[in-house]
């Protein structure tokens, strides 16, 4: 009785296993498309005469603020309202999403929403950005 117990309970910790990494893989997949995407985001608003606002060493910083804004009791919602507030064009969302890369498994997109509801998204992340006139939301 033990010994089927036991294999009974090996069996449900190999499915959890397979279905937490093989889920995590499929994730990574579909970030990295989500990243192939962006370039051509990056090239359409050059495309349109836009140019940055920020130097490359700025945009990696924002994305920084971005990534220790995810606390582990305590989220920093205004540090990436802070963030996307000084993104004025789609040229600038593309070279945060770039600076960010992936972090954790997860490009910008998933990453924000790991740690911020669909309000907190609208208010840090998609007002702040039509605020400044840029028609890019996630």
């Amino acid at each position: 009785m033990t010994r089927v117990v036991l294999l009974v309970l090996g069996a449900i910790v190999v499915i959890y296993l397979i279905q937490k990494y093989g889920t995590k893989f499929l994730l990574v997949l579909d970030e990295k498309a989500f990243l192939d995407k962006n370039q051509g985001l990056e090239q359409a608003a050059k495309d349109k005469g836009q140019k940055a606002t920020h130097s490359p060493l700025e945009f990696d910083s924002y994305a920084s603020k971005i990534y220790n804004s995810h606390g582990f009791w305590n989220d920093d919602e205004q540090s990436v309202g802070a963030v996307f507030q000084t993104l004025h064009n789609e040229l600038d969302v593309s070279l945060l999403i770039k600076a960010f890369g992936i972090k954790d498994g997860m490009a910008l997109a998933g990453f924000l929403y790991e740690f911020l509801n669909s309000s907190e998204i609208e208010e840090y992340v998609n007002a702040p950005l039509r605020g400044n006139g840029v028609k890019f939301q996630f």
